[in-house]
């Protein structure tokens, strides 16, 4: 996110905007791959974690040049779940997105 703000603070060109969303995609393949095979609907954290890096990562690269996307939005949030669960070790089962499935594939 700090990248993100930067590049978008500092006026990126768009070449430098490409190379950061290629970087970053071949970066965090290995990642989601691993989340793929493991998460599952006992663990919150690597739920949130694959949601948010599926989902929104890529998305947040392409689409956050000028200003904040929905997507930055999104991956902020479920930042935000995986910080209440880490500290709280629980969350209220309603403060998830319901328009994620309760199991993610790979689950």
């Amino acid at each position: 996110m700090d990248t993100i703000q930067n590049y978008r603070r500092e006026g990126a060109s768009p070449e430098q905007w490409t190379s950061l969303v290629q970087q970053t995609e071949a970066e965090f393949q290995p990642l989601i791959r691993y989340l793929e095979e493991n998460a599952s609907s006992e663990n919150r954290i690597t739920q949130e974690l694959l949601r948010a890096a599926r989902d929104c990562l890529p998305k947040v690269m392409q689409d956050s040049r000028l200003k904040p996307c929905y997507h930055e939005t999104l991956l902020e949030q479920h930042l935000e779940r995986i910080r209440l669960i880490l500290e709280n070790g629980s969350i209220q089962e309603r403060s998830f997105d319901p328009g994620f499935p309760a199991v993610p594939p790979g689950g």
